[in-house]
């Protein structure tokens, strides 16, 4: 059987933004579970002094970030998921922006999760950090998508693709480079995105005969077997870091 998405959308947008994936994979048989996350579409009834709407939301402290808090809305999607007998290793991850970070932090700690893909992926979006995240995924298949015009995530994506490759293991990432745009937005604009995507669900794990596309060493790192030149997440919360 075909494995079942859990779709994790953008800051500020909704479930039917993944209209142009979701409606393909309903033709080619796969599951998915787009979800609206907390102050988001239609989920603006939050638990007693809890904002109903994700501009009101406090800015994010190392104290208390409640955009962490996404993660539980992952939880409860699993959880009826795995309550509807879908087995939780047949449950993929899809996320755009911030999305894309809940959904890697989600999947790190939940490795029966069989694969992620990460649309515009960030290091630092609403200050969720996702460099230790991605160390900690490890030997599952892990795609990043990213607008060759989206200058701050072409940038951050190239660094994570590297430590993708490191911790997931290069036949398991794969980085596909779309003309324009970010987040869900790709899907709508660049019209052979959702192929390619739902090509790489069919078949995550490349030919390593197949050289894996790379954007090339991030400036200030090394291929070396020394030790790890590429930033941490401790040192992205440094003074002067986005």
């Amino acid at each position: 059987p075909k494995p079942t998405i859990v779709l994790l959308h953008e800051t500020g947008g909704r479930k039917e933004n993944w209209y142009s994936l979701a409606r393909v994979m309903a033709k080619e048989g796969y599951g998915y579970m787009a979800v609206d996350f907390r102050g988001h579409g239609a989920s603006q009834s939050p638990p007693p002094g809890l904002p109903a709407n994700w501009r009101k939301f406090p800015a994010p402290t190392k104290a208390s970030n409640e955009w962490n808090n996404l993660a539980l809305d992952v939880d409860a999607a699993v959880e009826y998921l795995t309550s509807q007998n879908v087995p939780i290793t047949s449950i993929g991850v899809g996320g755009a922006d911030v999305g894309s970070s809940i959904g890697l932090k989600y999947a790190a700690v939940h490795n029966q999760m069989p694969f992620l893909f990460m649309l515009s992926p960030g290091m630092s979006y609403r200050e969720i950090l996702t460099v230790n995240a991605i160390r900690a995924y490890t030997k599952r298949p892990i795609l990043l998508v990213v607008g060759a015009d989206d200058n701050r995530s072409t940038r951050e994506t190239a660094i994570l693709y590297e430590f993708a490759k490191r911790s997931a293991g290069a036949e398991n990432t794969q980085l596909i480079t779309a003309e324009r745009e970010h987040g869900t937005r790709i899907l709508v604009v660049n019209k052979d995105i959702v192929r390619q995507i739902l090509d790489w669900v069919e078949s995550p794990v490349q030919s390593l005969e197949v050289p894996v596309e790379s954007t090339g060493t991030p400036e200030g790192t090394t291929t070396s077997g020394g030790p790890d030149p590429l930033p941490s997440d401790e040192q992205l919360q440094a003074p002067g870091a986005e």
